[in-house]
């Protein structure tokens, strides 16, 4: 269906404008766009598109593998970005301005800010104060239309406005404070569990240790000496939505999970839940008929404990249905959780707004609702 303008560099546009040309990105801004545009854009982003690059970061974790990230990246909306962030994984870009080949392979997610993003993309020196681009040091920002509202998204780490290079950030959460700041080209659709893996085992360390800066509402951390530390053993583009064939057995066996699947805008997904019955709701009862006496506090603290449990295990999915099995108090535990695939307006007001802002392979935050309180996790 068409939204009745042209989508060069995520700016909306006339038909027939804004076309990019070269290497020449339209000088759109934020400002120029209206909220029913952003609102277009937003649509569009999030709807599956064949067309769109498809590329992979092999991850690993002091020097052992532990899992493949697939990311689609946006480049009917922001193509100069998205065309900058693909040919670095590729490595087809030549050497740049610093004798360094162009390219992410080898680098280190050298940033971890839990519960907001992780970190990567400096090349040159590993420690965010290097990277370039494939135009140059830095190129302009594209387009802030893109809105930071879920986990698993791509996003452009910079110095300021028009600073862009190398370096990226992808989101663990929901995160606003990156609204018209960063440019957002991207998302994961496969590997979330390998992302929420690098977040629970490696950078938390204290403040005074990075060159970057993170934003004032947000704990500074970064690698310090004898911490694990994550980085790209391989990365390139998959041809024609395949998976490209690799050396390693257990990289191999990562690429080969489930990909996002989908035709149209999302109106299904693939949900897993740990429930907790509390004294204080108007009906206490677990599915085996007893009545809830912890406080709502306490089960809060409960799915908490476990929530960190399940960030921090190797295989998230499989260590959720056995937590649900021992700790929900629906009759969903008896299947580990597992609601199934469920549509808008299956998991009520409350739930379903959280169930459907999850990235595949992502963890939601604990929530309270009138039927307790709730943990979701979203099958990739």
């Amino acid at each position: 269906m068409s939204l009745g303008f042209s989508l060069a560099g995520s700016r909306a546009l006339p038909r027939g404008k804004g076309k990019v040309i070269g290497e020449k990105a339209p000088e759109f801004r934020k400002e120029t766009s209206d909220d029913a545009t952003c609102r277009a854009v937003q649509r569009a982003a999030l709807r599956p598109d064949a067309g769109r690059p498809r590329v992979f970061l092999d991850i690993g974790i002091d020097g052992k593998p532990i899992g493949r990230v697939v990311c689609e990246l946006y480049s009917d909306l922001v193509p100069k970005t998205a065309e900058n962030f693909r040919k670095l994984c590729l490595g087809t870009a030549g050497f740049g301005i610093h004798g360094r080949p162009l390219h992410y392979k080898g680098s280190l997610f050298h940033r971890v800010v839990p519960n907001f993003v992780i970190h990567g993309g400096d090349f040159t020196k590993c420690d965010g104060s290097g990277g370039e681009s494939i135009y140059g040091l830095t190129f302009d920002d594209e387009a802030f239309d893109i809105k930071h509202a879920s986990p698993g998204l791509l996003t452009m780490a910079n110095k300021g406005p028009n600073t862009n290079g190398s370096q990226f950030y992808i989101t663990t959460k929901a995160a606003p404070s990156l609204d018209n700041k960063s440019v957002l080209f991207g998302r994961v659709v496969e590997g979330m569990d390998t992302v929420l893996r690098i977040e629970a085992s490696c950078g938390v360390a204290t403040s005074g240790d990075v060159a970057c800066p993170t934003p004032d509402s947000h704990e500074v951390v970064a690698f310090r000496p004898g911490q694990p530390v994550a980085h790209i053993m391989e990365c390139g583009e998959l041809p024609d939505g395949g998976l490209l064939a690799i050396d390693d057995d257990e990289l191999r066996a990562a690429a080969k999970r489930p990909r996002l699947a989908g035709s149209g805008p999302e109106e299904e997904v693939h949900i897993f839940q740990i429930l907790k019955k509390h004294a204080g709701l108007r009906h206490p009862e677990t599915w085996q008929g007893k009545k809830a006496t912890c406080t709502k506090g306490k089960a809060k603290l409960v799915l908490e404990n476990l929530r960190k449990r399940l960030v921090a295990s190797g295989s998230i999915q499989t260590t959720f249905v056995e937590l649900a099995r021992e700790h929900s108090d629906e009759a969903a535990s008896q299947n580990g959780g597992d609601l199934g695939c469920v549509k808008r307006g299956d998991l009520g007001k409350e739930a379903d707004p959280v169930a459907f802002s999850l990235a595949p392979g992502a963890l939601s935050e604990v929530f309270e609702t009138r039927l307790g309180v709730r943990l979701l996790y979203r099958a990739p």
